[in-house]
C-alpha cells in the first residue's frame, strides 16, 4: 500500500496512481463523517463517482458504484475506473479538458445516495493523458552557455525546468495544467513494470508517496534534497529526507533535517534531535529546534518543546507535554496531568491533577478540574478557581503577590485573592479566606474570612467566627476603620466595629459588641454583658441582659438606662433622663471610688428600682434626681443621693421630699424646705381605729418643762428665722413625739404637741375655776365682814 503525505484544505482527499502503461483508473480516497462531524467508522457504503466534463454543472461523461468498507478512522478506498459503470466509457474520456468529479455516499450501503459534493481534478493523471501527447521536439530542450546549464521550455517558449550551478528551479503555469499537475517526481515499481509518484506539487497540494514496504534503502531513503558544503567538499547534508525504511535513524548531535518516518508516520522537521527509537511516537510530529513528539499522536512545535504522553501538545518554547492529552504552549509552561492546559510564561499544572488549567505567566493548576487564571495564579485544590494577577509598584518590581485558590472548590479572583478554605470564595484585592474558613467568602479590599461560613465584605474587615459576618469599612489618611466579627454567628457592620460576642452585633461607628448575644449600635456604644444593648452615642451595656440606650450606662444586671450621663447600678433598675445620681444603700458604694460591691445581681429592698435624673453632664457634680422609687416602695422627690451612713455632709445634696423614707427613721413622707397648700393637712383620728385611750395626765406639768426657742437651720439654703423645740429636750418630757435616735437625726412631731396643749390648758382652766370659786368665796366673806365693819 501506499503512504501519504497530502497538505490539502478540502472535505476529500485524493491520490491518483499512475501507471507506465496506462491501466485506465486511478487511486480515490476520502474520509466519511455524518452530520454530527462524528466519524463513520467500519461501516459498509456504496459509493457513486461521476466524471463532468467542463464544469461542476457541465456534460457527465462517465460514472460507476463501489460498495466499500470504511477503516477505524472513517476512510475508504477505490479505484476510479474499475467500479461497476453506470453510464460512459473510461476509456473515451478527454483528459485534456477540465474534469471535475462528483462524489455521492449511501450510507447504509444500497440506501439512498446523498450529494457530498463536486471537485475540479486539479492533477490529471498524466499517464492518461500522455496517451494522446505529441512527441516534444527538441526545441523544447536546450543548452545554454551562461548561468543556465540545462533549461526546458514549454511551446510558448516559457522556461518551466531550469538547472542552475547551485540548484534547480521548477516554474509552474498556474492558469494551465498538463496531464501530470504542476510537479512530479515518478519512479518505477520493484518490478520495473510500472510507474509511481513519489513527489507531486500542484497548486493546492504537496503530495509525496513512500513505498513503505520496501526492505532495502538508498542512501538518502526514498526521496531526499541534498546539498554540497560551501567548500564543495565530497561531504554533504541531506536537507530533505523521506524514507522508507524500517529502522528508526539515530540524529544525535541535532541536524537540519526534514524526516518522514513511515513505520511510526512520524513527521520531523527543523533541527532534528532523535536520541533513541522511543524519541519518536506514533503517528507524531515534531517541528523546531530539537523539539521531541514522544508520545503517540502527539505535536511539538518550537525551540525544545516536547510531548512525553499520548495525545499531547506542545508548543513554544522550553514547553514540555506530560500527561495524557495535555497541552502546553509559550514559554517554560508544563502541563503534568493528563487533560490540562499549561498557556504562558512558566504556567504548569500539578502531576496529579487532571483536566486543570493554568493560564498566564507562572500560573499554577495543581488541583483536577482547577483553574489558574492570570499573572501568578495558584489553583492547587480540586476544583479551585484562581483568576488574578500578581501586583507590581510604580517601578516595575514585583510586589511578589499571587492569587491563589489552594482549598477544595474554592475561588479566588483578583490581585493577591487567596481561597484556602474548602469551598470557599474571595473576590478583591488582598482578600483572604483561611484554611479554617471552609464555605467562607471574602470580598474587597484586604477582608479576611477565617472562620466556617464567614463573610468579609468591604475594606480589611475580618470575620473569624463561625457563621460570623461583617461589611464596611473605611480608609482615610493615617487612619483604617476596620470591623471585626470574631465571634460565632457575630455581625460587624459599618467602621471600626468589634462584634466579638457569639450572635452578637455591631453596627454604626467604634461599637462594640462582646457579650454573648449583645448588640451595639450607633457611636462608640458597648454591649459587653450577655444578651445587653447598647444604643446611640457613648451607651454601654456592662452586664446580663441591660440595656443602654442614648449615652447611657447599665451597670446593673437586667438594668434600663436611658438619657445622656444616666448610670442604672442596682439589679433590674430603669434610670431614665440626664446625669441622675445613684442612691447608695449600707451595701452600696460611692460608684467612683470603687471601694464595696455593688448589688448588682441581687434584690435589696433599700436599692433603686426606678429613678428620673435631672442632674448636669459632669459626671462628678451637679448629678440629681426628679424622682427615685426604691424597690420597697420608698419614693424621694427631688433628691440627689444620700451617702451610705445618712448623714448629711453636703446640704445641697438633700432631698425635698420623700415617700416612705428612710432617710430620717419613721417617716413616710418627707419634705425638705417649706410646704404648703390651700387645705389644711388632715390626719386620721376616728375612734374606731384607737384603744387604749386615756385622758393625757399631768398635761401642765410637761408643757412647764418645754422650752420653745428660736434658731437658724445649718444648712444655708434655709436663712429664715425658725422657732420649735430642741428634740433632746423635748424626749425627756414628751418622748412620744420624738422621732429618731443618736445613730439618726432627731425630729419633733409638732402635730401631737398641741394635744398635750389641750389638756394642759383644761388642766389650767380648771385650776383658774377653781381660784374664781376661792376668789368668789373670799369676796364672800370680805364682804360680810365690811358689812360688820360699817356696822
Amino acid at each position: 500500500m501506499k503512504t501519504k503525505i497530502l497538505l490539502l484544505i478540502i472535505g476529500v482527499l485524493t491520490s491518483m496512481s499512475l501507471f507506465s502503461q496506462v491501466p485506465e483508473k486511478f487511486n480515490y480516497q476520502g474520509v466519511i463523517r455524518n452530520s454530527s462531524g462524528e466519524l463513520v467508522k467500519n461501516t459498509s457504503v456504496t459509493v457513486k463517482l461521476s466524471l463532468l466534463q467542463g464544469n461542476s454543472t457541465d456534460t457527465l461523461m462517465y460514472s460507476e458504484n463501489h460498495s466499500v468498507t470504511t477503516n477505524n478512522f472513517g476512510q475508504f478506498s477505490v479505484k476510479v475506473g474499475a467500479g461497476s459503470i453506470f453510464t460512459g466509457s473510461f476509456s473515451d474520456i478527454d483528459w485534456s479538458t477540465e474534469m471535475y468529479i462528483k462524489t455521492e455516499i449511501a450510507n447504509p450501503a444500497g440506501g439512498t445516495f446523498i450529494d457530498m459534493g463536486t471537485i475540479q481534478l486539479i492533477s490529471v493523471p498524466y499517464s492518461l493523458y500522455s496517451g494522446k501527447a505529441k512527441t516534444l521536439d527538441n526545441s523544447t530542450i536546450y543548452l545554454t552557455d551562461n548561468d543556465t546549464l540545462f533549461a526546458v521550455k514549454d511551446r510558448q517558449g516559457n522556461v518551466i525546468f531550469a538547472v542552475f550551478p547551485d540548484g534547480v528551479k521548477v516554474i509552474v503555469n498556474q492558469v494551465t495544467k498538463g496531464s501530470v499537475g504542476g510537479f512530479a517526481v515518478s519512479g518505477r515499481t520493484p518490478t520495473k513494470a510500472l510507474e509511481e509518484d513519489y513527489f507531486r506539487v500542484t497548486l493546492d497540494s504537496t503530495i509525496i508517496y513512500i513505498n513503505d514496504t520496501a526492505s532495502t534503502k538508498g542512501s538518502v531513503g526514498g526521496f531526499a534534497v541534498s546539498g554540497r558544503t560551501p567548500t564543495k567538499e565530497k561531504q554533504s547534508a541531506n536537507y530533505f529526507n523521506i524514507s522508507g525504511y524500517q529502522n528508526i535513524e539515530i540524529i544525535n548531535p541535532s541536524e537540519a533535517r526534514i524526516v518522514w518516518y513511515p513505520r511510526k508516520e512520524a513527521f520531523l522537521a527543523g533541527r532534528v534531535l532523535i536520541e533513541s527509537a522511543d524519541s519518536i511516537g506514533t503517528n507524531s510530529m515534531a517541528i523546531g529546534y530539537e523539539s521531541k513528539a514522544i508520545g503517540d499522536w502527539s505535536q511539538a512545535l518550537g525551540y525544545q518543546a516536547i510531548t512525553r504522553n499520548d495525545y499531547s501538545t506542545a508548543i513554544g518554547r522550553n514547553v514540555i507535554a506530560k500527561g495524557l492529552n495535555s497541552f502546553a504552549f509559550g514559554n517554560n509552561a508544563i502541563a503534568r496531568g493528563a487533560g490540562t492546559y499549561a498557556i504562558g510564561d512558566g504556567a504548569s499544572t500539578g502531576s496529579t491533577s487532571s483536566n486543570s488549567y493554568a493560564i498566564g505567566r507562572n500560573a499554577f493548576a495543581a488541583g483536577s478540574g482547577s483553574y489558574a487564571f492570570g499573572n501568578g495564579a495558584i489553583a492547587t485544590a480540586n476544583g479551585s478557581f484562581a483568576f488574578g494577577a500578581g501586583g507590581r509598584d510604580s517601578t516595575g518590581v514585583s510586589l511578589a503577590i499571587s492569587t491563589e485558590a489552594l482549598g477544595q472548590y474554592s475561588f479566588a479572583m483578583g490581585l493577591g485573592a487567596k481561597s484556602y478554605g474548602l469551598n470557599s470564595f474571595s473576590i478583591g484585592t488582598g482578600t483572604t479566606t483561611t484554611i479554617t474558613g471552609d464555605n467562607s467568602t471574602a470580598m474587597g479590599f484586604g477582608t479576611i474570612a477565617s472562620g466556617r461560613y464567614a463573610i468579609a465584605l468591604g475594606y480589611r474587615n475580618t470575620a473569624s467566627g463561625r457563621s460570623s459576618m461583617t461589611w464596611g469599612g473605611a480608609r482615610f489618611t493615617n487612619l483604617e476603620l476596620t470591623n471585626t466579627a470574631s465571634g460565632d454567628a457575630a455581625t460587624a457592620f459599618g467602621s471600626g466595629t468589634v462584634a466579638s460576642g457569639n450572635n452578637s452585633t455591631a453596627f454604626g461607628d467604634y461599637t462594640v459588641a462582646s457579650g454573648f448575644g449583645s448588640t451595639a449600635w450607633g457611636h462608640y456604644s458597648k454591649a459587653t454583658g450577655y444578651g445587653s444593648t447598647a444604643w446611640g452615642w457613648g451607651s454601654k451595656a456592662h452586664r446580663n441582659e441591660n440595656t443602654a440606650w442614648l449615652g447611657a450606662e447599665a451597670v446593673g444586671y437586667n438594668t434600663t438606662a436611658a438619657g445622656e450621663g444616666v448610670m442604672a447600678h442596682s439589679y433590674r433598675s430603669i434610670v431614665l433622663g440626664r446625669s441622675n445620681d445613684t442612691i447608695y444603700s449600707h451595701r452600696d458604694i460611692n460608684y467612683y471610688d470603687n471601694t464595696t460591691p455593688f448589688s448588682y445581681i441581687d434584690w435589696y429592698e433599700d436599692d433603686p428600682l426606678f429613678v428620673l435624673g435631672n442632674g448636669s453632664s459632669h459626671p462628678l457634680v451637679g448629678r440629681r434626681n426628679a424622682l427615685t422609687i426604691l424597690k420597697d416602695g420608698t419614693t424621694v422627690i427631688g433628691w440627689a443621693g444620700v451617702p451610705g451612713d445618712n448623714t448629711i455632709t453636703n446640704p445641697d445634696t438633700r432631698y425635698n421630699a420623700s415617700v416612705k423614707t428612710k432617710r430620717d427613721a419613721g417617716y413616710k413622707f418627707y419634705v425638705h424646705g417649706k410646704a404648703g397648700g390651700n387645705q389644711a393637712w388632715a390626719s386620721d383620728s376616728d375612734g374606731r381605729l384607737k384603744k387604749n385611750i386615756e385622758t393625757i395626765d399631768g398635761a401642765l406639768d410637761k408643757v412647764l418643762k418645754l422650752r420653745g426657742v428660736t434658731f437658724d437651720w445649718n444648712d444655708p439654703s434655709s436663712s429664715e428665722k425658725q422657732i420649735g423645740f430642741i428634740a433632746q429636750e423635748v424626749i425627756g418630757v414628751l418622748p412620744e413625739v420624738v422621732v429618731g435616735n443618736e445613730q439618726t437625726n432627731y425630729s419633733i412631731q409638732y402635730a401631737p404637741v398641741t394635744s398635750l396643749l389641750v389638756e394642759a390648758l383644761k388642766e389650767e382652766h380648771k385650776k383658774v375655776q377653781d381660784l374664781e370659786k376661792q376668789v368668789i368665796h373670799l369676796q364672800n366673806q370680805l364682804n360680810e365682814v365690811m358689812s360688820i365693819l360699817k356696822k
